[in-house]
């Protein structure tokens, strides 16, 4: 079993295409990513796995994000 196309989404939420995190598990690269951004693409931080999601099987995945306020 395959992915589909790259940048399909395990999720996505945000208020429009400046404010968002988009988790992945094929970015452009192949790799499962994590993109979050306050600024859209200028501000937007990217975090890869240095490896691929597996496929035919369950797989957990967990998301933890800290905020810290100035």
């Amino acid at each position: 079993m395959e992915w589909g196309a790259a940048w399909q989404r395990i999720y996505d939420f945000g208020n429009d295409t400046n404010r968002y995190s988009v988790l992945t598990p094929e970015a452009a690269d192949g790799k499962f990513a994590i993109n979050i951004s306050i600024d859209s693409i200028p501000g937007e931080q990217v975090v890869e796995a240095p490896f691929t999601l597996p496929t035919g099987v369950w797989v957990q995945v967990a998301v933890v994000i800290t905020v810290i306020m100035w």
